[in-house]
């Protein structure tokens, strides 16, 4: 009987190997094994072939040809070879390959655009290939990336922006790529991010506040870099559990840029339609930090600031951003007055949002995260010095108050 598994593996030592008839074989794995030359020919008819694992073996090329009638390939594992060169436009063959690893080989050259013939390919690892600059926008739109690991190679610097259209991606890995510095705004794109890992870089400033739509992020490394300032949103705490978790690592760091901004006035602000406030995020419980930015800010509108920044506030609102940490009466009297019945506008749809949320109470509390970037919610939870989260007794003195400013809420 012909099994549907070939298995050599734990350092059995193989230079050769020879093959019988293997027209039932769905998975060959012989991976550790000392492999210096592998031919292929005898997979030929290997019709049923899904899985080919060759990885940690000594091999310095392989010719893939011979798997020509291999069409139902699904996955290849060539890492931690000795490979400098690969024919990908054989890859064109594998229509239903998913799954390429060609990490840990010291190409010479790599022309990752040969990727785009395969249309399913959907994890791809190319960590310590030697790379030293990757052009996302090689890779066709029309792939379905979900994982794509090219760590351990010197690019110095990146750019993401084609990722903004990346809408299957859930993990990015760029562990140790020598970066100074990374612009995160194309992944606010990428719904479905679940694992960003930057670990052991040279980053010094990152900002996270284009994070906060990757609500199913559960894993964001940033160890071994030398951040000495990280930018949030004012809602990071309503964002996922990931983003919430890396950013309490650096908590201490936050509420010293939170400190260094009250007490630096010539720190710029940042860019003003993005926030303006890309600074130390309010901590809860920590309620004199909160006020006293927010103090900090109001004070920043000048009328020569509102000038200033008032194109780039037109584009925040005109995106309909919160409006949250905007005081009409700080530049009514300015040019940047034209801003405010857009102001007026969307602060009439988030009372709307406030009005239909419901706040269901989960261990005695209720999480008030998604209004809270609405301004009249920002304002009362200030003005009550309530957190986030509020107990059943809070949640009545708050929808009092709504109602004294003609909110009808009916929470309880």
């Amino acid at each position: 009987m012909i099994k549907d598994t070939i298995e050599i593996s734990s350092k059995t030592q193989l230079e050769r190997i020879d093959h019988d008839c293997l027209s039932r074989v769905t998975i060959v794995n012989i991976r550790d094994s000392y492999l210096r030359h592998f031919d292929l020919s005898p997979l030929s008819n290997c019709t049923q072939l899904k899985v080919l694992d060759l990885s940690d073996n000594l091999l310095t090329q392989l010719d893939l040809s011979p798997l020509s009638n291999c069409t139902q390939l699904q996955e290849i594992k060539l890492s931690r070879n000795k490979l400098t060169q690969l024919d990908l436009p054989l890859l064109s063959i594998f229509r239903k390959l998913e799954k390429l690893n060609l990490g840990y080989n010291p190409f010479t050259e790599l022309d990752i655009s040969l990727l785009n013939s395969c249309p399913q390919l959907h994890d791809l690892s190319l960590n310590a290939t030697n790379l030293t600059k990757f052009d996302f926008s090689l890779l066709s739109n029309y792939m379905q990336i979900k994982t794509l690991d090219i760590s351990e190679n010197p690019f110095g610097q990146l750019d993401l922006s084609p990722l903004g259209s990346w809408s299957h991606l859930e993990g990015l890995y760029l562990v140790s790529t020598s970066l100074t510095e990374l612009d995160l705004s194309p992944l606010g794109s990428c719904t479905k991010l679940r694992w960003l890992d930057l670990c052991c870089n040279d980053i010094i400033k990152l900002d996270l506040s284009p994070l906060n739509p990757c609500k199913k992020l559960v894993s964001l490394e940033l160890d071994g870099n030398p951040l000495t300032l990280v930018y949030l949103s004012p809602f990071w705490y309503t964002a996922s559990d990931g983003l919430q978790k890396a950013v309490w690592k650096f908590s201490d760091l936050i509420m010293t840029n939170a400190e260094d901004l009250l007490t630096h006035p010539e720190l710029d602000l940042g860019d003003a339609a993005r926030g303006i406030y890309q600074v130390g995020a309010p901590i809860e419980g920590d309620t004199m930090i909160r006020y006293r930015l927010r103090q900090y800010l109001s004070d920043q509108y000048d009328a020569d600031f509102c000038n200033f920044h008032r194109d780039l506030m037109e584009d925040y609102l005109n995106r309909g951003c919160s409006t949250v940490f905007l005081e009409i009466d700080s530049f009514s009297t300015t040019e940047a007055s034209r801003l405010v019945p857009r102001i007026l506008e969307l602060r009439e749809l988030e009372n709307k949002r406030v009005m239909e949320f419901v706040p269901k109470p989960r261990y005695d509390t209720y999480d008030l995260s998604d209004i809270v970037s609405c301004y009249t919610v920002e304002k009362l939870l200030c003005a009550l010095e309530y957190g986030v989260k509020v107990n059943k007794e809070e949640l009545k003195i708050l929808q009092n108050q709504f109602h004294r400013i003609n909110i009808m809420v009916n929470w309880i």
